[in-house]
């Protein structure tokens, strides 16, 4: 049901779009990233429904799409669009910090997590209740520029310029700190996983992480009100990044199954050739780790021997 609803985002986002007068390769840049994260997050959702990556890559599909929405001709959607529009950014960077389990694990990554959805909860209200007027074009931070409805907000009931300008701008500021946090966290988390573990996560990580430096790029030149250079470039790669994570995500899932097929072929080897060292070559194939290796309890030296009784480290 809420990959049903995804499509009926996306459909009625490209309809928004078109009729506000966006080009044909804009809407399509967009259709592709958002389609491509909401037909991950149903095959996640579908294989792995106790793990909350599934859905989750279904809310950033769907949230991917708000901006589209700035444009619509009913001023409370376009002003609810305004408000919310990077609640996809909070989103993406939880996805770093939860995948591949779909927890936080971690105390200061539940910490940086409260931050990021304090942080864009506020940010929502604020834009909500006092912006007075939404734009016929706005600079964004995930496609650098977006149509808008050049309307009234509706919500605007509290319409102080002077006092948003502020809160944006400082906002702006934490948004960018936070966001580098997050990269911190993942590079670390990177340097520290395992080979395998490794193999499994840039393929998704990696694409995240250029996706929020090109967001942190952005905010920072919007906040301080400097021109952006190269806003297409910026825009395709932005895109590419962001298409990237649920791309790799499908790739760690076919990993994951040729890992099952290796391991399945280990125990068939094992059981033809008992041997400490074949059982040490085929784990460390099946786990495409060169540096596995399977260790013997001695009881006398309370330690780990290797197959010719020297002590592993």
């Amino acid at each position: 049901m809420a990959v049903l609803a995804g499509l009926v985002v996306a459909v009625l986002a490209a309809v928004v779009a078109r009729r506000a007068g966006e080009s044909a390769p804009a809407i399509a840049q967009t259709q592709l990233v958002g389609l491509a994260y909401l037909i991950a997050g149903a095959i996640a959702w579908s294989r792995r429904p106790q793990n909350r990556i599934g859905p989750l890559l279904v809310a950033i599909a769907c949230s991917w799409y708000i901006p589209e929405f700035q444009a619509a001709a009913e001023p409370a959607v376009a002003g609810l669009a305004y408000a919310s529009r990077r609640i996809v950014n909070a989103l993406s960077a939880y996805l770093l910090l939860v995948f591949p389990a779909g927890v936080l694990t971690l105390r200061r990554h539940r910490v940086v997590a409260a931050l990021l959805f304090t942080l864009v909860s506020f940010q929502t209200l604020t834009r909500l209740l006092m912006t007075e007027r939404i734009p016929a074009r706005l600079d964004h931070a995930d496609r650098v520029t977006v149509l808008g409805c050049d309307c009234v907000n509706p919500f605007g009931v509290l319409p102080w310029p002077s006092v948003l300008d502020r809160i944006e701008r400082w906002t702006g500021f934490l948004a960018v700190a936070v966001t580098l946090v997050v990269i911190g966290l993942v590079i670390e988390r990177l340097v520290r996983s395992t080979p395998a573990m490794r193999r499994t996560l840039w393929p998704v990580l990696l694409g995240a992480v250029v996706g929020l430096a090109v967001f942190a790029y952005n905010v920072l030149f919007s906040v301080l009100k400097l021109p952006v250079s190269h806003e297409a470039a910026l825009g395709a790669l932005l895109s590419v990044a962001r298409a990237a994570v649920p791309l790799g995500f499908l790739v760690g899932l076919l990993r994951m199954k040729l890992g099952h097929a290796a391991v399945a072929d280990l125990v068939s080897s094992m059981n033809a050739n008992p041997a400490t060292g074949s059982i040490e070559s085929s784990i460390a194939s099946a786990l495409q780790d060169p540096l596995a290796r399977v260790g013997i309890w001695s009881p006398a030296m309370r330690a780990y021997l290797d197959a010719t009784g020297r002590l592993l480290p």
